[in-house]
């Protein structure tokens, strides 16, 4: 468990999902009182770094299976 909880505290994604809860969670208890265009400003650079680490994490996982698949096919060739 321990475990788990440093290995999500690690994750940049998961960090900037819990920083947009609670942010929306304090603006639904209306601490402090914002308007919405400020919530939004505050809200959307964090879905789009969300975002765009999901992407840069799918271009590492591609890397990784074409790594193996290579070194697959040398071993077959040895």
């Amino acid at each position: 468990m321990k475990t788990t909880i440093i290995d999500l505290l690690n994750s940049k994604k998961f960090v900037q999902a819990l920083l947009g809860v609670i942010v929306g969670v304090a603006v639904r208890l209306g601490v402090p009182e914002i308007e919405v265009t400020e919530i939004l400003a505050i809200i959307s650079p964090l879905l789009a770094s969300i975002g765009a680490q999901g992407f840069a994490d799918m271009g590492k996982e591609r890397v990784i299976a074409e790594e193996g698949i290579r070194r697959m096919n040398e071993e077959d060739g040895a």
